[in-house]
């Protein structure tokens, strides 16, 4: 049986299993997320087994695994997977949310006749931004032969709690000699179980590929490190003489996003803390990711739950933390990275005559890599939910031109609208809401999936942005009346942030985005046949231009307006600072007023030699620019702009060449929204751009921007579309599936001739 076919819900005798009450009553319950506090929870990782045994080998088969909140298993003593798949979310939220997804997993060997053993660890702590609970600790299992389930968590099955799991980063293997009293584990009460929907994620395991670290150095006494070079090559541990405690690293050849795995042969006792860095000495700021781990006189293997971000691991080893008598040396045996991210083909090609392009897009590919896993991260570090629409946006975008993947994007949309729905579009950033009819329509032009628009919570989600919008707009038909006008861009006013800025900071900028999403919604509708529903968001799009022109347009200093001081009727809140007297212009609402089409006649020409000016002060952050891509773009002006703005990239590479950083001063060091440039190397250079669902209809208008020569491939449902042009002989080679229809524009390029090649 093709198991992609097999039912893919639990059998309902897979029962939800925990620790029994009666033996840990504190260890029941679990914080709802990250954002929940969690005093009062005790952390627990409570242990599963089972054995079994096939009377003859089995064909393909699946596994179906949840948990609450993760889990690892290992099968027959090897470490098989971990999960389950991310909810989604959305920042700051503390309830919870009526879905969740389990984990579907293909064994297309099967397995062979004989014993067999599986051992679970569930862990009950929301620790990371993207961690969801039902409020009680649970796993569920189901090893199943096509529809035949083979295997279920009943009660059977045996439970205990891992001792040694101290608290979240803390292992201890030496206070104790643990002997685990395994136990029938309890059935959680359906009280906990019903509160969520539990749904099957359909998309492929993740890749892994383990790495070794390449370098190994100490600031202090190098003496005491022995045996490099055969460590570094496998063929001996690296041996760390006795002593004080003492502080080493190991390096990567580039920052990967994975999981550690530490091999070593020390004594009792010996306090480890492992620290992965993106930046050498300096570890994450968002969140702790140390570990510690206090060794049995054995051999140790230890593996950390949690993707990380991962240049350097920094070791630092006490020898007599726990007071000790006599030492030995510490021999690490391994360090393996456990390189991951979602199942991805060769990015795309592309060349040009400028080498420092063709990095930059290196570093959006391997960005964009680190942070593609069971969902669109914001970074390895961070791993926010989806409510941050405006990142998985631009991440998506990326995916269909570097990869032309778009499974991942699929689902993160249905993500997002299971959050648009049950938050009533009222996300923590209320200008992300307005993302998500963006996101719809560059995936299905992208994918050519209209099925996905036609599933209910899509549409009624599409529907709900825009019913929650129209209540946010004032008596003068702009977005004057939002809860507040979080979030615009990380930089500032004067004083004020416009992570959050007053309704005069922020409510061009917010109508902005409205309108960007009404254009959207437009041409979804229209790729849907929705006739009605296009002539009404054409009217509302009209409508807001020309308010947003008449109040926010200051003709006499050829700028726009961030907003009218006194125009809100709204109350000032924690996020939204009462408005300053003064008025506030910065280049952020005439970007977007170019990027969503606007801006009367002739004012492109008289406002963006300023706003590209101010651009490359750096008043605008990486991710902003990417509506300054669109609104050259739009308005015309890619030639003369975008080799401005690939300078600035330039030097946010020269930063840090591994991975784009959240900023240009700050944040994390691997961050996707940064990759906007391989957005604009596809749409901008080659020219490539979807005018209908699926590329059936595509326009191909190549700008070269200064270039001498440039060539490569934008990926499609059908096949590769491959341009190439070159100043020496001024042809322009378009070849592309037969099935496509070009329109090819050759303002950029007047006198190149053209040859189209269609491909079966």
């Amino acid at each position: 049986m093709n198991t992609l076919n097999a039912p893919t819900d639990f059998p309902s005798r897979a029962l939800w299993l925990w620790l029994p009450e009666e033996n840990f009553p504190d260890r029941q319950l679990s914080p709802i997320s990250f954002y929940t506090p969690h005093h009062g929870f005790t952390f627990t990782a409570a242990l599963f087994r089972r054995a079994f045994a096939l009377e003859q080998a089995t064909r393909p088969v699946h596994a179906l695994i949840a948990a609450d909140c993760r889990f690892r298993i290992w099968l027959d003593g090897k470490y098989w997977c971990d999960g389950p798949p991310e909810t989604g979310g959305d920042y700051g939220c503390q309830t919870v949310l009526p879905w969740a997804y389990f984990t579907r997993l293909e064994l297309p060997e099967g397995l062979a006749a004989g014993e067999h053993r599986i051992l679970a660890e569930v862990v009950n702590w929301s620790g990371l931004q993207s961690d969801y609970s039902m409020g009680h600790g649970g796993f569920r299992f189901a090893l199943m032969d096509g529809a035949a389930p083979l295997l279920v968590s009943d009660g059977v099955w045996e439970c205990t709690l891992d001792e040694t799991s101290l608290q979240p980063g803390l292992t201890s293997f030496h206070e104790f000699n643990w002997q685990p009293e395994w136990r029938a584990p309890s059935v959680v009460p359906a009280e906990y179980v019903t509160r969520r929907k539990y749904l099957a994620c359909n998309l492929p395991r993740p890749a892994e590929q383990p790495v070794r670290p390449i370098n190994v150095f100490a600031p202090f006494e190098p003496e005491r490190v022995e045996d490099i070079a055969p460590f570094l090559v496998g063929k001996a541990p690296l041996r760390i003489r006795k002593g004080l405690p003492f502080t080493f690293y190991l390096e990567f050849a580039e920052e990967v996003a994975g999981q550690l795995e530490v091999r070593a042969n020390c004594r009792g006792g010996l306090k480890i803390v492992m620290e992965p860095q993106e930046i050498l000495g300096r570890g994450p700021i968002e969140r702790d990711c140390r570990e510690t781990i206090i060794t049995q006189a054995q051999k140790l293997r230890f593996r950390t739950r949690n993707v990380q971000a991962i240049r350097f691991v920094r070791f630092t080893l006490d020898f007599g933390s726990i007071g000790l008598v006599g030492h030995e040396d510490f021999l690490l045996e391994d360090l393996i990275a456990h390189v991951r991210h979602f199942p991805l083909p060769p990015p795309t090609p592309f060349q040009c005559s400028e080498p420092a392009w063709a990095a930059i897009r290196q570093t959006c590919v391997r960005t964009l890599e680190m942070c593609m896993q069971q969902m669109h991260w914001d970074s390895p570090v961070h791993q926010e939910g989806l409510g941050c629409v405006a990142d998985y946006h631009l991440q998506a975008w990326q995916s269909y031109a570097i990869f032309g993947e778009s499974r991942l994007a699929r689902l993160d949309l249905q993500r997002i609208a299971k959050m648009l729905l049950f938050s009533k579009a009222r996300l923590f950033h209320t200008s992300f809401a307005l993302f998500y009819p963006m996101m719809l329509k560059e995936y299905l032009l992208h994918s050519g999936d209209l099925e996905l628009a036609h599933e209910p919570e899509i549409a009624q989600a599409r529907e709900l942005v825009f019913e929650t919008f129209a209540g946010y707009l004032g008596p003068d038909g702009v977005v004057s009346e939002a809860p507040n006008y979080c979030f615009i861009d990380w930089t500032f006013w004067k004083e004020m942030t416009l992570h959050h800025p007053s309704a005069s900071g922020g409510m061009a900028p917010m109508t902005a985005f409205y309108a960007m999403a009404l254009e959207a919604d437009l041409a979804i509708a229209a790729f849907l046949g929705e006739q009605e529903k296009a002539t009404r968001r054409a009217a509302q799009f009209a409508a807001v231009k020309t308010a947003f022109n008449r109040l926010f347009y200051d003709q006499p200093n050829t700028r726009y307006l961030n907003g009218i001081p006194g125009l809100t009727h709204t109350a000032p809140n924690s996020l939204l600072p009462p408005d300053p007297p003064e008025i506030i212009a910065t280049p952020h609402s005439g970007i977007l007023a170019l990027a969503a089409g606007l801006d009367g006649p002739k004012v492109a020409e008289w406002i963006l030699p300023a706003l590209l000016e101010q651009v490359m002060d750096k008043q605008t952050q990486p991710y902003f620019n990417s509506f300054l891509f669109m609104a050259l773009e739009k308005t015309g002006h890619l030639a003369d702009g975008l080799p401005q703005l690939m300078t600035l990239w330039e030097e946010l590479r020269d930063k840090h060449p591994d991975s784009f950083m959240e900023s240009w001063d700050g944040g994390d060091f691997c961050h996707a929204w940064c990759g906007s440039p391989a957005i604009w190397m596809a749409r901008g250079v080659l020219g490539v751009r979807p005018l209908t669902p699926g590329f059936r209809k595509f326009q191909v208008c190549p700008c070269p921007c200064g270039l001498n020569h440039f060539s490569g491939e934008v990926p499609t449902p059908a096949g590769p579309i491959r341009v190439r042009w070159s100043n020496t002989d001024h042809c322009l080679e378009i070849q592309h599936p037969a099935s496509l229809n070009p329109q090819v524009d050759t303002t950029y390029l007047p006198n190149s001739k053209v040859v189209i090649t269609k491909q079966p």
